[in-house]
């Protein structure tokens, strides 16, 4: 890794070490929390959400009733719970999903900024513009000159707070399943 890099201190005029544990700079990233990592890591390695999707799906359709026993009642709530923490698990992934698709967008949206600005800047300079620009003048441009791109990503953006939703739901259906199912195990044993 090299020296630690210094850095000019703005309030005191003095080099502050960034080298240092908790001040990270370039290729140095926060490690993950501790003994907390190997869970972590275990939480996001789903390497088939979409299969694991339709396990979930397929598990809280609704079921024909009957008059179960109380073993039978026992194992499906078995296979509830765990069809509620795999929902919990694509719930917290799509999430994680989301905010990495958030970040990106942003970078592409700061480009596409970028580049409006300064062609708005540039028809200023050439005197084809005489007010101040502003915000929505941006916004504007960036929609004219990149529509393929802007449309994209607020589609994309849309589409993915419509999964985390939908997952939401779909994660309280599991586990409201599991919830009736282990009330009537309860009411089968009295």
């Amino acid at each position: 890794m090299g020296e630690p890099a210094e850095v000019e201190s703005v309030a005191e005029n003095q080099p502050v070490d960034v080298g240092k544990p908790g001040c990270y700079m370039g290729e140095d990233i926060p490690p993950l929390p501790g003994p907390y990592a190997p869970i972590v890591e275990t939480l996001f390695s789903l390497e088939e959400p979409e299969t694991l999707y339709e396990q979930v799906e397929q598990a809280i359709r609704p079921i024909r009733a009957s008059r179960a026993d109380y073993g039978s009642l026992v194992d499906a709530l078995d296979k509830s719970q765990e069809v509620a923490r795999l929902a919990m698990q694509l719930l917290v992934n799509a999430r994680t999903a989301a905010s990495a698709y958030e970040r990106d967008a942003e970078t592409a949206l700061a480009a596409l900024r970028h580049a409006a600005s300064e062609a708005l800047e540039q028809e200023k300079e050439r005197g084809e513009r005489k007010k101040a620009i502003t915000e929505g003048d941006i916004a504007a441009r960036i929609a004219s000159s990149f529509p393929e791109d802007y449309q994209e990503i607020r589609t994309n953006r849309d589409k993915i707070k419509r999964l985390v939703d939908y997952l939401e739901d779909l994660h309280v259906r599991a586990s409201e399943r599991a919830k009736d199912l282990r009330m009537m195990a309860g009411n089968a044993r009295a």
